[in-house]
C-alpha cells in the first residue's frame, strides 16, 4: 500500500499532553481530505515514554495512517513506528528531537516543578513567539492548567534523559520533519542533523517559534497532506 492512500492522521501532543492545541491543524487537514484526531495523555498520572507508547498503540486510527509527533511526542511516534503497527505509512516529527534538546537552564524545572499558571511572557518567549495571538496564549495556559505540575516535571525529566537515536535510525517508514527557524526550545539545526543521519527524511522549515503546528497550521497541513499522499515505496530490489 502506498502513501497515496493515506487519509488518516493521529496527532500526538507536546508537553501538555492535552491535544487541545491542535484545533486549527485538525481543521486545516480536514480541508485537505485528511481525517485527523488528537490523542490525550493523562493529566494527573506520571507515565514513562514506554507507558505512553503502549497507550498510543492501543489507540491507533483506521489504516492506513500517519503519526504526527509534536515536540515531546516525537520519540513516542518513533517507538510506535518501530513496533511496525499494521497500516502505519509515515511519521511526522514537528519541532521534535531524538536526544535531550532543552537548554540546561530548564533542568531545575524538572527537579522543582512548574509554577502555574504559566506567565504569558514566558510562553511567548519560549514557545509561541512575541507576536502570537492572545487566543493561542490563552489556549496554551488553559491546557497547562489541566496538567499537574508533578506530571509536567516528570515529562521534562523524561526528555532530559532521552535517547531515541536508535529508534530514529531504525524507523521503518518514511519521515517528515517540520522545523521552526525561530525555535528557542528545539534548535532548527536538529532537523538538519537528523536529515544527515537519514537522507530520506524530508525537511520543511517554517518562519516559526516552537509551536509550528499552531503558528503555521495551514502550511503544516499542506506539508503533512502532501507527505501522506506521496508514494515513497522503496524501489524493488
Amino acid at each position: 500500500m502506498s502513501l497515496s492512500d493515506v487519509l488518516n492522521a493521529l496527532l500526538l501532543p507536546g508537553l501538555d499532553g492535552t491535544g487541545e492545541l491542535f484545533g486549527p491543524l485538525v481543521a486545516a487537514l480536514a480541508a485537505r481530505g485528511v481525517s485527523a484526531s488528537a490523542l490525550r495523555y493523562p493529566t494527573q498520572e506520571c507515565l514513562s515514554y514506554d507507558a505512553l507508547v503502549a497507550r498510543v498503540l492501543s489507540a491507533l486510527p483506521p489504516a492506513p495512517f500517519v503519526l504526527v509527533g509534536e515536540s515531546f511526542s516525537g520519540p513516542i511516534a518513533l517507538r510506535v513506528a518501530r513496533a511496525r503497527p499494521a497500516g502505519l505509512q509515515g511519521v511526522v516529527l514537528a519541532a521534535s528531537f531524538v536526544r535531550r534538546p532543552v537548554p540546561r537552564v530548564l533542568g531545575p524545572l524538572a527537579r522543582l516543578g512548574f509554577s502555574l499558571p504559566a506567565p504569558g511572557i514566558g510562553l511567548r518567549w519560549i514557545l509561541a513567539g512575541r507576536d502570537a495571538e492572545p487566543e493561542l496564549i490563552e489556549g496554551l495556559q488553559a491546557a497547562l492548567r489541566q496538567v499537574s505540575s508533578k506530571v509536567l516535571a516528570h515529562r521534562l525529566r523524561q526528555i532530559l534523559s532521552l535517547d531515541a537515536r536508535e529508534d530514529f535510525l531504525a524507523c521503518p517508514v518514511p519521515l517528515l520533519y517540520l522545523a521552526g527557524s525561530q525555535d528557542r526550545l528545539v534548535s532548527p539545526r536538529v532537523g538538519v542533523r537528523l536529515q544527515r543521519r537519514r537522507p530520506d527524511l524530508r525537511l520543511v522549515t517554517f518562519p516559526s517559534p516552537h509551536l509550528v503546528l499552531q503558528r503555521h497550521a495551514e502550511g503544516a497541513a499542506d506539508a503533512i497532506a502532501e507527505f501522506a499522499r506521496q508514494d515513497r515505496s522503496p524501489e524493488p530490489a
